[in-house]
């Protein structure tokens, strides 16, 4: 028969690992939020930490290099902008003047977010297009 303690060694052991997984989890996967005119203006420490950050794409800024892969464009919101530079394809639902969230890091000096995640979000609201109006 097993002893008592061993078997409390054993989950001793097991909890131990599971809880190492889930901590190094969450370190990995953990970005900092911030607008796009704190992280311009100064207002936060980000640079060389992992972020998370929403704006718009800005209209005639994309540059898609489909031989790297690399894209790059500009986000903005209302106050501020700053430049994105991604290594990998271009999502199907990317569009200029449309939202977007990126992870990455913050080079202040180049003052260019290199991001390693792009999240293209979808409209809130379904419209109909008007195209079946005229049938019935």
């Amino acid at each position: 028969m097993i002893s008592k303690k061993r078997i409390v060694v054993v989950g001793l052991v097991f909890a131990i690992g599971i809880g190492y997984l889930i901590v190094s989890a969450v370190r990995e996967t953990g970005a900092y939020y911030v607008e796009v005119s704190e992280l311009v203006h100064g207002r936060t420490e980000s640079s060389g930490e992992g972020l998370r950050i929403q704006g718009l794409v800005v209209e005639g800024s994309t540059v898609w290099d489909p031989s790297g892969p690399q894209l790059s464009f500009v986000m903005a919101d209302s106050a501020a902008s700053v430049a994105v530079i991604y290594d990998g394809f271009r999502p199907d639902t990317y569009r200029e003047g449309e939202k977007i969230i990126v992870e990455g890091r913050y080079d202040r000096e180049a003052g260019a977010i290199q991001a390693t995640k792009l999240m293209t979000t979808c409209p809130s609201k379904y419209v109909e297009s008007g195209e079946d109006e005229d049938h019935e």
